[in-house]
């Protein structure tokens, strides 16, 4: 199963090793879920291209990713100065590659953010949702909204 989820990831047809085009990056991104909750560990996991593997998390960021991952750490540690607060309790390092990585853009999509509780949502929330939702449309990237709110 991680064979197949895992090529399928990578835009290859596991039976046909042809590229499949049209997997929107929420797509892939739930595949990769997949793949974390499956238990595959990284050697399992054969990755091209120059995307950067977050091993704990099974994360992948891709070059995007990692902009939107700075713009988000930016906030936390201006937000974090500002509020006397350390860095983490607006959002622990794993909180912010979950949010480059799966890019929520509503209110319900961040409180599914490992780490993200009532607490980071109400007081830090719409300020995240604002950096990534201009991120996306910044970027031109397509997602899909599950349709919670």
């Amino acid at each position: 199963m991680c064979q197949v989820l895992n090529t399928m990831a990578n835009s290859i047809d596991f039976e046909t090793g042809e590229e499949i085009t049209g997997l929107s990056d929420k797509s892939v991104a739930a595949i990769y879920k997949a793949l974390f909750e499956l238990g595959c560990n990284s050697t399992d996991v054969n990755l091209s291209g120059s995307n950067t593997v977050i091993a704990a998390e099974k994360i992948v960021l891709d070059a995007k990713d990692r902009i939107l991952l700075e713009a988000l750490t930016e906030y936390r540690t201006e937000v974090s100065k500002e509020l006397g607060y350390k860095a983490y309790w607006a959002g622990t390092n794993r909180a912010l590659k979950e949010m480059a990585y799966y890019k929520p853009i509503s209110m319900a999509e961040l409180m599914e953010i490992h780490g993200v509780g009532e607490k980071i949502a109400d007081e830090f929330g719409e300020e995240y949702l604002s950096i990534i939702n201009d991120f996306i449309s910044g970027n031109d990237l397509e997602v899909e909204d599950d349709g919670k709110e």
